[in-house]
C-alpha cells in the first residue's frame, strides 16, 4: 500500500522538479544573456544594447516552446511533444523566469545608453510585466490571451526593425520566420482539432 502511494505521488513530484529546473534555467540564461556582453563591452552603450537584444532573444526562444507545446502535442500525440504538453504551463514559467530579467535589462538599458526614463517607457514595461504575471497565475483563455499577447509584441518588434532607415541583420528574419511558423502550427493544430470533433459526432 505504501508503495502505490509513493508510485502515485511520484509524477506530481516529477512536474514540481520541472517546474523549478526550468524557472532556474530561464533565470540563469537571462542572466547569462546579460551578463557576457555587459563584461565584454561595458556598461557602455554597446554593451548595453548587446545585452537587452541577447536577453530579448533568449526569452523568445522558450517563449515559442511554450507557445508551441500544446499544438505541437495534438498534431503529433505520440511524440515528445506530448509530453512537453503535459508541462507547458512549466515551459511558461521558463520563460516569464527570462523575460523578466529581459525586462529588467531593458530598464537598465534606457539609462546606460543616455536616455531618459519617461512614462511611456514605465508604461510599456509595466504593461509588459502585468501580462507576464498573468500568464503564469491564470489559467484557460486568459493564459491563452497572454501567450498571444507576446507573440504580437514579438512579431511587430521584429517587423518593426525591417521599415526603418536601417536594414535589419538575418537575426531578425529568422525571429520573424520563427514567430509566422509558429502561427501557421497552432493554425493548423486548430484545424485538426476541429475536424477531429466534428468526425467525433458523426460517429457518436
Amino acid at each position: 500500500m505504501v508503495a502505490l502511494d509513493s508510485a502515485a505521488r511520484a509524477p506530481s513530484q516529477i512536474r514540481f522538479n520541472s517546474s523549478l529546473l526550468l524557472i532556474a534555467g530561464g533565470l540563469l540564461g537571462g542572466i547569462c544573456a546579460a551578463g557576457l556582453p555587459l563584461t565584454m563591452l561595458g556598461t557602455t552603450y554597446e554593451g548595453w544594447s548587446l545585452a537587452s537584444r541577447a536577453t530579448d532573444e533568449f526569452s523568445g526562444l522558450l517563449f515559442l516552446m511554450a507557445f508551441l507545446a500544446a499544438p505541437l502535442a495534438r498534431l503529433f500525440p505520440n511524440s515528445l511533444a506530448s509530453h512537453l504538453q503535459i508541462d507547458r504551463r512549466h515551459l511558461a514559467y521558463g520563460f516569464a523566469a527570462a523575460y523578466a530579467i529581459c525586462l529588467a535589462t531593458a530598464a537598465f538599458a534606457i539609462g546606460g545608453e543616455g536616455q531618459r526614463f519617461g512614462l511611456p517607457q514605465a508604461a510599456g514595461i509595466a504593461i509588459q510585466f502585468c501580462v507576464l504575471i498573468a500568464m503564469i497565475v491564470a489559467r484557460g483563455p486568459v493564459h491563452t490571451a497572454a501567450l498571444w499577447f507576446f507573440w504580437l509584441a514579438y512579431t511587430f518588434a521584429y517587423a518593426a526593425h525591417f521599415s526603418g532607415p536601417h536594414i535589419a541583420d538575418y537575426s531578425f528574419g529568422i525571429g520573424l520566420l520563427l514567430l509566422l511558423g509558429a502561427l501557421f502550427i497552432r493554425f493548423a493544430s486548430a484545424l485538426k482539432a476541429t475536424w477531429n470533433r466534428q468526425l467525433a459526432e458523426k460517429v457518436g
